[in-house]
């Protein structure tokens, strides 16, 4: 595309990253007999490299963090205590005919680490384009006790471990979330764009933001036995409800949309979660036993 003015140029990376948008790849497409430039969509495939298994000795006390650019994130218990275990799973986007010696060129490219640094442990996904990342399946140590903090920026992200942890954080910029949140003091839990379902095993006072949505709805698990009240909030008209709540729950309601959940006798004293769920009338706040 030699001859291309430049107004052309804008507009064809305009149609390319529309088209990226929309799950295709944009590509030269010469008619061979006249010889005129053209450009063809063509629909994406996944191709995916080999599993890349890496792991750290482990000493208590130092935080984890996960930092993923393009891909699902998954938090499981590992087998040992002094181990952390990271497998990366790296894919590229690409068109469906793509040969796959251009895809291995782009796995290639795919730069995975688990690395040390004053933060604690860092986990981390360098692709070289936004068509590109990996899924991480981090295992963390046995009776893991330090801050997890999750920084998602696409691709779902599922905590099923956090051990001990005094805090959990999440920050997900687009894709569902599903936390659990164990007894942790310290929860902030943001899944931008995607539904959040999340679940705390014990009530204890919290000094983080609480769960929350810029586009979805919340559905948090809470323990029948705690102590503790909830402030719940659908701030773009959906509706708040509770389902199969103790007698010994009182709930409080201000609207539809805002209420505020006290169990076992709670007073201002006792640990108060805050949920909030905002988007669009169809982010609803469901608070479950």
């Amino acid at each position: 595309m030699q001859g291309l003015s430049m107004r052309a140029r804008y507009f064809l990376g305009a149609l390319a990253f529309a088209a990226l948008s929309a799950g295709c790849e944009i590509q030269e497409c010469d008619n061979e007999e006249t010889g005129a430039d053209g450009v063809c969509l063509k629909s994406l495939k996944r191709f995916e490299g080999e599993t890349v298994r890496q792991t750290a000795d482990y000493t208590s006390d130092l935080d984890v963090v996960i930092d993923s650019p393009n891909g699902d994130v998954r938090v499981i218990e590992g087998d040992y205590a002094d181990e952390l275990s990271v497998s990366f799973e790296p894919f590229v986007m690409r068109a469906f005919d793509t040969p796959r010696d251009v895809v291995q060129e782009d796995l290639d490219e795919i730069r995975t680490s688990i690395a040390q640094s004053n933060r604690g442990y860092v986990i981390s996904v360098d692709p070289p384009n936004g068509v590109s990342g990996a899924d991480i399946t981090l295992a963390l140590p046995r009776g893991f006790a330090a801050t997890l903090d999750i920084d998602q920026n696409n691709g779902s992200t599922d905590v099923r471990y956090v051990g001990d942890a005094p805090a959990v954080i999440v920050d997900s910029e687009n894709g569902s979330c599903d936390v659990n949140a164990g007894w942790a003091e310290r929860i902030s839990v943001y899944c931008d764009n995607g539904d959040l379902t999340a679940s705390i095993d014990a009530s204890v006072p919290q000094t983080g933001s609480g769960f929350a949505t810029g586009n979805g709805s919340v559905e948090l698990w809470l323990p029948p036995d705690g102590v503790f009240s909830v402030q719940a909030q659908a701030l773009a008209g959906g509706v708040v409800t509770v389902e199969d709540a103790p007698s010994s729950c009182v709930l409080a309601t201000a609207s539809e949309g805002s209420k505020t959940l006290s169990c076992n006798g709670a007073t201002e004293l006792d640990p108060v979660y805050v949920v909030v769920a905002d988007g669009t009338s169809l982010a609803d706040v469901r608070l479950r036993f």
